[in-house]
Formats: structure tokens, C-alpha cells, sequence
């Protein structure tokens, strides 16, 4: 069933992607704004990882493709503006569980783009930030039942960059990983015992990484759990999204944040000394 969905709704973004300045143009703008209050309802209702990481994609696709117009029309969808909203709210809170390789390109891409968007409507957009219940008292189990978790509300962009930074030194600390690990291996070879070695006993590593990101065979991992026919399949290996280093791409989108210096210093505030030294090195290698 949720292959199937996530079937849809890869047809659905092919749909929106190749077709929507058709529709408005030969059907007028309701076809398409009815079209996406489809998708920002079902993506609010959605709780099932694999159908939130789809219609994740299918959002950041669209605005990837032109940020501040589809900002623009999901805002009109109600007066107090709450599919924005909601839907910002729901993206940024499950970024963390996407899991294919692609998904996470694409959904890094599609947040670049808001962050990098002009549209004033993103301003009015808050989400949350950290805890701030965390640190009074001892918040045992049945307290975290009866009580409600309490966060702070930051701007939409400041919290975007912060995922973007995240992001960026997963990239950079997997690539030092990977690298020692060929150095690793290069000494095995040397390794009298090298022979008797046992698959068996094999250790075996974690299939994800912190931050979500799976770190076996992308090609196997994107066909087999992401559900992709080989339609799909071809369709992303001519993606430039699947092209993208994001150890390359982040510092360029991070660097372009700086000339909005207001939300760029609450961004940097929000940040734990690790991270500012990992901002610090992203802005230098630009």
C-alpha cells in the first residue's frame, strides 16, 4: 500500500513538474492551487516515513523549480496562511528521517531554495527551534506524558540553515571517515592473516548515519526501500539533484545566506560551538 502511494506521488510530482504552467494556462490557476492543497493536507496528515519523505519530495521539487511562486499559491490557500505553515512545520521536523541518498539531495536542494528565496512570505514563517523544558527539572517518563514539550520559535530560514549546516558536517565527517577507512585497508593488504579472513565475523555498521543518511549502496538502497521502477530509476541518474556533492554545494548556499545579515547572526546564535567552527571552515573553503 505505501509503495503504491509513494508510486503516486512520484507520478503526481511529474505531473506538477512538467505540466503546471500548462494547466494555468489552459485551465486557469485553480486547477493547480487544488492540486496543492491536495498535497500540503496529505502531507500534514501523513505520519508513515516512507509517504513523508515522498510528498517531502514532491514539495521540494516544485520549489526547487520556482520557490517564490508556489510560496506564493500554497499561502493563498487559506487567510491566516496555516498550509504554509503547517507544511514548513512538517518538513523541517521529519528532514532528519529521510533516508535514500536521492531524498535527502532533493530535500536539501528544495530547503536551499527557500532559504535563498526573495518571497517576504517566508519571513512571516516560524518553526521550532530547541527544547527549553530540558534543563529545569527531571523530566521522567509519565512526565513526559502529561506534560507538553516546550521549544523555542525561530524564523524559518535561521532553522533551514541550521539543517543545511548539520548537513554539510555529516558530508565532511563521512568523507574523513571514508578516508581512513582506505587507509585502513590499504594496511590489511599487508596483513599476513589477510587470507584467514572471516566474512563471518565481519563487524557490522550501522546502515544509517545521525543525521539519517544511509551509508550502504545507494543504488541498491534507492530501488529497493524507495520503492523506484526503473523509469524512476532513470530519471534520477539524469537528475542533476543526484549529482550534487553536498559537502560542495552547502558552503556556496550558506556563503549566499550571509547577505541577509539580520537572520544570518540569529542563525549563528543558534549555533553550538561545534557547529560554529564547522560554519566557520564551510564560509572559508568558498
Amino acid at each position: 500500500m505505501i509503495v503504491a502511494q509513494k508510486t503516486i506521488s512520484c507520478y503526481f510530482a511529474s505531473l506538477l513538474m512538467n505540466h503546471w504552467i500548462f494547466f494555468i494556462l489552459l485551465q486557469g490557476q485553480d486547477t493547480i492551487v487544488t492540486i496543492l492543497r491536495m498535497l500540503t493536507a496529505k502531507l500534514c496528515m501523513a505520519e508513515e516515513p516512507m509517504l513523508v519523505q515522498s510528498l517531502i519530495g514532491v514539495l521540494a521539487t516544485l520549489f526547487h523549480i520556482d520557490c517564490s511562486a508556489f510560496i506564493s499559491i500554497i499561502a493563498s490557500l487559506d487567510s491566516n496562511q496555516t498550509a504554509i505553515q503547517n507544511a514548513m512545520e512538517k518538513w523541517i521536523e521529519r528532514h532528519i528521517e529521510i533516508r535514500t541518498p536521492y531524498d535527502i539531495k532533493r530535500s536539501i536542494v528544495g530547503l536551499a531554495s527557500i532559504l535563498a528565496c526573495p518571497n517576504p512570505l517566508i519571513d512571516n514563517i516560524f518553526v521550532k527551534g530547541c527544547r527549553t523544558d530540558t534543563s529545569s527539572s527531571i523530566r521522567t517518563r509519565s512526565k513526559s506524558v502529561t506534560m507538553k514539550e516546550e521549544w523555542s520559535m525561530v524564523p524559518l530560514r535561521s532553522k533551514i540553515a541550521l539543517i543545511l549546516l548539520d548537513s554539510y558536517i555529516e558530508a565532511e565527517t563521512q568523507g574523513a571517515a571514508d578516508l581512513d577507512e582506505e587507509e585502513e585497508w590499504i594496511e590489511d593488504e599487508d596483513d599476513d592473516d589477510y587470507d584467514d579472513y572471516d566474512d563471518e565475523e565481519e563487524e557490522e555498521y550501522p546502515a544509517y548515519s545521525m543525521y539519517g543518511e544511509f551509508l550502504g549502496d545507494e543504488d541498491d538502497f534507492d530501488s529497493h526501500l524507495a520503492g523506484v521502477d526503473y523509469l524512476e530509476r532513470a530519471r534520477r541518474d539524469t537528475d542533476h539533484v543526484s549529482q550534487i556533492s553536498v559537502f560542495k554545494y552547502v558552503p556556496s548556499v550558506l556563503k549566499g545566506f550571509q547577505t541577509s545579515p539580520e537572520i544570518f547572526n540569529q542563525f549563528c546564535h543558534m549555533c553550538s560551538p561545534v557547529q560554529t567552527q564547522y560554519l566557520q571552515k564551510a564560509l572559508q573553503s568558498c
